[in-house]
């Protein structure tokens, strides 16, 4: 017996889908690791990962650090190691979400006396991360000069969710003023009338 010229046997290559999984972090994180699904094993439609079989696969991230989408495309890593499978590669996205940040004012910049000019509303960070956007030191408050508690401000990004520490406000303070009669206001003679009650201050401030 001897086989006809030509005629050997072939084992194809099986189609097999990669599909990068989606994923997220907050501005200024590292990126996550990055995984796949692979399509089931189907013995009718010859398709899908064979079991015992598994593929090499990289991720190639499309660039940018902002908040915003981000496309993760997988391909093949070892060539050799997924010689026998067609591989479709679908990607993915990373989605960069913006990064929560508490602000906490510093103790000098939570209060004044009513009539005094605001301190510096400086302020401290937490959970800033590795973002190469700066964050900022100093904040504002909501608009008021009587006495009473008013609100700061959290500042506004595109990559920065801030907020004002709990608890914290801005108070302006009863401002203590010393009243001095003159010496013309401090007697009488019996039986007139008393003087003007003039008197002097001391530490008024500016207050309207």
């Amino acid at each position: 017996f001897t086989i006809a010229s030509g005629k050997v046997f072939t084992i194809e290559k099986r189609p097999v889908t990669v599909t990068a999984v989606n994923q997220f972090k907050n501005y200024g994180d590292d990126d996550p690791v990055f995984t796949k699904t692979v399509s089931a094993f189907d013995a009718v439609n010859n398709t899908g990962l064979k079991s015992g079989d598994s593929l090499s696969v990289k991720y190639a991230v499309q660039s940018g650090d902002n908040v915003g989408s981000r496309s993760i495309t997988p391909s093949s890593d070892v060539e050799a190691t997924n010689s026998n499978y067609d591989i479709t590669f679908n990607t993915g996205t990373l989605t960069i979400t913006q990064r929560p940040v508490t602000l906490t004012p510093v103790d000098a910049a939570l209060s004044k006396y009513y009539g005094s000019d605001d301190p510096t509303l400086t302020v401290t960070n937490s959970g800033a991360g590795s973002g190469a956007e700066e964050i900022p030191n100093v904040v504002t408050r909501a608009t008021g000069e009587t006495v009473n508690t008013w609100a700061f401000v959290a500042p506004t990004s595109s990559n920065y969710l801030f907020t004002i520490a709990s608890g914290k406000v801005f108070t302006i303070e009863k401002r203590g003023v010393v009243l001095t009669p003159v010496d013309a206001a401090l007697s009488k003679t019996y039986g007139s009338d008393d003087p003007t009650l003039t008197v002097t201050n001391s530490g008024a401030g500016s207050g309207a």
